[in-house]
């Protein structure tokens, strides 16, 4: 079995999310896993916006722009200088990059996966998915939904849902 030593370069190579990191809200990552896990990834939909939209000028659909479409500092100065007329602080870039961070969207994405569909675990034998009615709910708490966000870890950005 591996030490955590050996395992830490794994988890930098498949760029592992730091769940004990603090987000904008001042929750750790793992705080809002176990939030969404609890209470379903519903607790994250368009949670990065409602923290943008002061960023922005109190605009949501500028706020869904730069959450969707701005991911690096300089889009978001291009984006300021253009709109606002003036560049954005180090302290607004910072909040933004923040709210809308990789992190929240692995959680996001591996929450969502993890629910499943219709009570289904994730994945399908083609024709068969329909046949099953039963809830697998007992099988979904014997399985530690860390791989998940360790696999969505490894996505970039571009592949990953959206909160």
């Amino acid at each position: 079995m591996e030490t955590h030593g050996e395992k830490q370069p794994k988890m930098d190579e498949i760029n592992m999310i730091n769940l004990n990191n603090k987000w904008i809200d001042g929750r750790t990552y793992k705080e809002i896993l176990n939030d969404a896990l609890q209470n379903g990834a519903d607790v994250l939909t368009g949670l990065p916006v409602d923290y943008l939209i002061p960023l922005v000028g109190d605009n949501e659909e500028d706020a869904e722009y730069v959450r969707f479409e701005l991911h690096d500092e300089k889009a978001l100065q291009d984006f300021a200088d253009a709109f606002f007329e003036r560049p954005f602080t180090d302290n607004e870039i910072d909040d933004i990059l923040l709210a809308n961070s990789r992190e929240i969207h692995v959680i996001y994405t591996a929450v969502l996966i993890y629910q499943g569909v219709r009570g289904r675990l994730p994945g399908d034998v083609d024709g068969m998915v329909a046949q099953v009615t039963q809830s697998y709910e007992f099988l979904r708490e014997m399985i530690d939904p860390i791989l998940y966000v360790m696999q969505f870890s490894s996505f970039p950005y571009d592949r990953l849902n959206f909160a």
